[in-house]
């Protein structure tokens, strides 16, 4: 009985895999599948990585408000251009001037020396200019020279006190933006050329109003990638992961993935192969089960234990059967084709139809 038990567990061991293992992308659920615990199905890290990406991207930059930067531009191009007068008074050289420039860090071109040595032409340039400083610049000028950081669309102003306001992007000028409309403050009959060194000059001494915090923009931004969750849905208890008749996603994978690593977790699940417990167990109930037909067969028919052929008889039909299962049950064959008749025909004939029966019913049960 012992042998039979254990052949016939080696023939169809217990099955401990969860039904979550048993499913692959493509085939149709045979059952439906509901959580018994609930849990959370995670985000690829590609998912996690670009959902992390678009939440930074949403904040906006923060900027410091530095109103006095209109007294300190207006006061570098006061001092610019006192000493343009001077150079010019000093000498009529377009070599000076052009020298004079080029330490200014403006332009060491000829041509705009010869501009700057008009007296006219640097009129309006310093007109321009100073207009530029005292109108344009406290509308907020920032710096523009990371413009991946306007990729919200608004920026976040901390004004004198702490006190940190929202702006479109729109309400606010890039040094472009400024250069071209003070250009526009130019007379119309100014040529080109005095409108590039105006351009030059601005670019020299502009200040801007708004000044980036990179680090609190920074920190913001960082606080926002925390803030993404790193599960993309969350599964209740009782809720269907997988329903009968349906072909199994993509999605419904990750979640069966999702589940089976919460049960393992848990310890609910193995890492793999077969435990002892459920093993141990089955051939202990395989046992039990041919054992009532063994005790019956030892009170009904003892002589059957007292013949070696009889004996050898019944294990060889009982093993047959199991065999034969077997290879029906791993092929997927029809149940119909397991030999339980000619087991009971046998035996009926061999000894008589009482014992048939009996082994009939213990296969059937088995």
């Amino acid at each position: 009985m012992v042998g039979l038990g254990f052949l016939l567990t080696l023939f169809f061991p217990p099955d401990s895999r969860l039904p979550v293992a048993q499913y692959e992308e493509g085939m149709v659920a045979s059952m439906d599948l509901i959580a018994e615990i609930p849990f959370g199905v995670p985000k690829s890290p590609e998912e996690l990585e670009r959902d992390r990406a678009e939440a930074a991207a949403a904040v906006p930059p923060l900027f410091d408000h530095h109103p006095e930067a209109v007294d300190t531009m207006t006061a570098r191009l006061s001092r610019f251009f006192s000493r343009a007068d001077s150079a010019a008074a000093a000498s009529d050289s377009i070599e000076a001037m052009q020298r004079f420039l080029a330490g200014s860090g403006v332009s060491s071109g000829l041509e705009q020396a010869r501009l700057m040595m008009s007296a006219g032409t640097r009129q309006q340039i310093r007109r321009a200019a100073l207009l530029a400083a005292d109108s344009l610049l406290p509308l907020g000028v920032v710096d523009a020279s990371q413009p991946q950081l306007f990729t919200a669309g608004r920026v976040m102003v901390r004004r004198q006190g702490g006190v940190e306001v929202q702006l479109p992007r729109d309400a606010l000028l890039i040094p472009r933006e400024f250069f071209n409309l003070a250009g526009d403050l130019l007379p119309r009959t100014a040529p080109s050329q005095v409108e590039e060194l105006l351009r030059l000059v601005l670019i020299q001494f502009h200040v801007p109003t708004y000044v980036l915090d990179a680090e609190g923009t920074e920190e913001d931004r960082e606080s926002a990638r925390r803030a993404v969750s790193t599960t993309k849905a969350t599964i209740l208890q009782g809720e269907a992961i997988l329903r009968a008749n349906q072909a199994v996603t993509s999605a419904d994978m990750e979640r069966l993935t999702a589940y089976h690593g919460q049960l393992r977790s848990r310890g609910e699940v193995g890492e793999g192969g077969r435990p002892f417990g459920p093993v141990a167990g089955g051939m202990l109930l395989n046992v039990l089960l041919i054992g009532i037909y063994g005790f019956l067969i030892f009170f009904y028919r003892p002589e059957v234990y007292t013949n070696l052929r009889c004996l050898l008889l019944q294990i060889l039909l009982l093993a047959a059967y199991f065999g034969v299962a077997g290879l029906i049950a791993r092929n997927g064959l029809p149940p119909e084709l397991l030999p339980a008749t000619f087991v009971a025909l046998a035996t009926a004939v061999l000894w008589d139809a009482r014992m048939a029966l009996v082994l009939a019913l213990t296969v059937g049960v088995v």
